[in-house]
């Protein structure tokens, strides 16, 4: 996890495949539920990967990260300690 001193940082990384093989340009569009993203928009590149970061605010508990392609969602944890 990472601390709620309204700094520290996790690197949030999305892929993207499409039947085993990655998707390049796909867009991706990211919420969370603590803390504060980099972008809330992002485009794969060629090996289907796209990043940014999560930076903590005060509040600790679990930062929920929801990435969305073409209705298709998926939801990781980050713990805010």
């Amino acid at each position: 996890g990472i601390q709620n001193d309204e700094a520290s940082q996790a690197t949030i990384r999305v892929e993207v495949f499409n039947q085993s093989i990655p998707t390049e340009g796909a867009t991706v569009f990211l919420t969370t539920t603590l803390g504060t993203l980099g972008e809330t928009s992002l485009t794969t590149d060629a090996s289907g990967t796209a990043t940014t970061t999560l930076t903590s605010g005060a509040t600790t508990g679990s930062a929920f990260i929801t990435a969305t392609v073409d209705n298709v969602s998926a939801t990781t944890v980050v713990p805010i300690i």
